[in-house]
């Protein structure tokens, strides 16, 4: 059976997102509050799914059949039905619940990392280089422009430690964000566009390393 312990993340996420919401309506909204609770039961849905995925399916098999049977220098038919589900069903599962996660860093970002950014990045500047351009054309009889000499810049006082410390944190943070938010939409992109023939090389290749060629390699 299911606990609640198993969806924790999901039902957490789904509490502070229903909270966030009542309290951003207030009474005046209670009209579109149904539309918010169905967006965060649809959030809710998915990041359970990859929940219960992870604690009842995938954590227990590797448990019981160990790692052996991803690609095996010998196949048997329980790899190999064993390597088959688990690609189909790492499509299933997957597609729908990246994109939701990719929405997440998205919003995430844009609400706490951008902010958090620019406060760290205008306490703590970062000087930058003046970048060359991608295309440059110098006109026949023009002379080539001269290379523009570096404004030593004298440093002002350092803010204090306290300041100093908000604007680390701030910054740290917003970097943190911007990072998360583009693995998630690398993971949802690998997974929109390839996972699917990535599934299928990797299932044709068992059954053919089953069916025609189980001798190789020859030890």
């Amino acid at each position: 059976m299911l606990s609640k312990f198993n969806f924790e993340i999901g039902d957490g996420l789904y509490g502070f997102g229903k909270g966030a919401a009542d309290g951003l309506l207030g009474v005046d909204g209670q009209e579109y509050r149904p539309l918010a609770i169905e967006a965060l039961l649809r959030v809710r849905l998915e990041i359970c799914v990859l929940e219960s995925f992870v604690y009842e399916a995938i954590i227990p098999f590797v448990q019981r059949k160990g790692l052996g049977w991803v690609l095996p220098f010998h196949e048997t038919i329980d790899t190999v039905i064993a390597g088959t589900v688990f690609a189909i069903a790492v499509n299933f599962i997957l597609f729908g619940t990246t994109k939701i996660l990719a929405v997440l860093g998205i919003y995430h970002d844009f609400l706490l990392g951008a902010p958090l950014r620019l406060i760290g990045y205008s306490i703590l500047p970062e000087k930058r280089k003046k970048e060359t351009p991608l295309i440059q054309i110098n006109w026949p009889g023009t002379p080539a422009p001269e290379d523009e000499k570096e404004e030593v810049e004298t440093p002002g006082d350092p803010p204090a430690m306290p300041l100093l410390a908000f604007g680390g944190v701030c910054k740290g943070y917003g970097v943190f964000a911007g990072f998360v938010k583009d693995i998630l939409e690398g993971l949802d992109t690998f997974v929109a566009r390839y996972l699917a023939l990535v599934s299928i090389t990797y299932i044709v290749f068992k059954w053919a390393h089953f069916r025609v060629f189980p001798d190789f390699p020859p030890f």
